[in-house]
This record gives structure tokens, C-alpha cells and sequence, in this order.
């Protein structure tokens, strides 16, 4: 009486589909569409995604050990673009709004990890009507962003956000707010 009994058992296990592999081919495809809903989300975000530097160096107030408030320009930090979207930075910020003379990258990476855009252009390539048009649209947002001129450009205008950057050869009023408004008070504090 057991062997027919442990044969019907055999015979059952061996009928159906482990629950394991349903379970393991549900969990591949939640990740695969979460994967896939993250790819498309960055695709349609205003700007282009900058390649990032080591953990260790992302949020950093110090760079090779020397604290960044007393080498506030961090000058010699290779950092990922220039103007740099994310690094070594100091631990205080930039006022929000229009800057006449160029502010330390540093000082700005710190604006940028809370919240802020910056947009950057060049006293140089930039003409003086875009420079007065950047001005209002600074004045809209009385936080989060910061417009400062940024001699070394070879683009007119940079816009910045925190790990996120886009260029422009002439101003486009339209990416430049649908820039800020996508990033402006994004707080990116490690936590």
C-alpha cells in the first residue's frame, strides 16, 4: 500500500510547474519593467544624464583630504563636465538668483545637490539681449536657481542640475523653464 501511494506523490510533483519559477519569472519581469519605465523616464528628461563620478567623490565636502571651504574654486578637481553637474563641493551655497561676476564651481555643485539649477553662460559668445532675457527668467524663480557668467564656456549657455546638463548655442526660453522646472527643489543629499 505505501508504493502506490509515494508513486502518486511523484506523479503530482512532477505534473505541475513549481511555484518557484512562477514566482522567479514574475520577479524578473518587475525588474525588467522598472528598468525599462527608468530608461524612458531619463530619455524624455530635459538635458542629458552626465556619467558620474566615484561614490566616494559625489557628495563629498572634502577632495584628497583638504576641505573644500578653505580651496572653495576647486580649481584642480577633474570633474566629469565643465561646468561640473555633481562632485566635491563646500558645505555653503551660492545666494539664489543673478550673479554679474562668475561664482566658484564649488560653491554652486553645493546649490545644485539642494534643489538647484544653474544656468552658466559666457560673457563672451553670449549676446547681451540673451543675457538680460536669462536675467528674467532667473527673477520668476526666487529659489533654486542661479544664473552666473562662466568665462571658460564654448557653448553661450549651460544649464545645470544635479547630474543632469544641457547646452545651448542660442537661447530657447522653452528648454531653459522646462529645464528648471524639471529639476528646481530636487533635494540630492545622500541619505
Amino acid at each position: 500500500m505505501p508504493r502506490p501511494a509515494r508513486r502518486r506523490d511523484v506523479r503530482q510533483k512532477s505534473r505541475g510547474i513549481s511555484p518557484y519559477i512562477f514566482l522567479s519569472i514574475g520577479a524578473v519581469a518587475i525588474v525588467a519593467i522598472a528598468l525599462g519605465v527608468t530608461l524612458v523616464n531619463q530619455a524624455r528628461s530635459p538635458g542629458e544624464a552626465v556619467p558620474l563620478m566615484p561614490a566616494q567623490f559625489r557628495n563629498a565636502h572634502t577632495w584628497l583630504g583638504i576641505s573644500m571651504d578653505s580651496n572653495e574654486k576647486g580649481e584642480n578637481i577633474p570633474y566629469t563636465t565643465d561646468p561640473p553637474t555633481h562632485g566635491p563641493h563646500t558645505t555653503f551655497l551660492a545666494a539664489w538668483g543673478v550673479h554679474k561676476d562668475p561664482v566658484p564651481r564649488a560653491i554652486l555643485i553645493h546649490n545644485m545637490e539642494d534643489g538647484g539649477v544653474v544656468i552658466w553662460y559666457s560673457p563672451t559668445l553670449a549676446p547681451v539681449d540673451t543675457i538680460k532675457k536669462l536675467t528674467e527668467i532667473t527673477q520668476r524663480y526666487p529659489k533654486h536657481v542661479v544664473l552666473t557668467p562662466y568665462p571658460p564656456l564654448t557653448t553661450p549657455i549651460v544649464l545645470t542640475a544635479w547630474e543632469r546638463i544641457l547646452r545651448l548655442d542660442n537661447l530657447d526660453e522653452g528648454k531653459t523653464v522646462e529645464f528648471i522646472n524639471a529639476y528646481q527643489g530636487i533635494d540630492h543629499h545622500a541619505r
